[in-house]
């Protein structure tokens, strides 16, 4: 059974069946799944979940990119928030 009516369309769905050894209904299905997600039809797959050590290196990565950045403001956290030696505000 065919639901394709566009003669060109069944062709090129032919010709893609044929170089990927897959058949039609899986390679409709993959479109019709990537342009829905594209389009927000489904949502986009998430990623694999990190193990412990891929989720330790990217936190240090981004660790390594903030101590990088440039100091703005030289002062102590203490000074920047003006607290006194009580913890109140001055």
């Amino acid at each position: 059974m065919s639901i394709i009516v566009d003669p060109a369309a069944e062709r090129l769905l032919a010709e893609m069946a044929k170089k990927t050894g897959k058949d039609a209904a899986e390679l409709l299905t993959a479109a019709l799944t990537a342009h829905a997600q594209a389009i927000g039809v489904l949502p986009a797959r998430s990623p694999p979940p990190m193990t412990s050590e891929e989720r330790f290196r990217a936190m240090m990565e981004i660790a390594d990119r903030a101590a990088q950045r440039p100091v703005f403001d030289p002062r102590r956290p203490d000074d920047i928030i003006a607290y006194n030696v009580l913890g109140l505000p001055e």
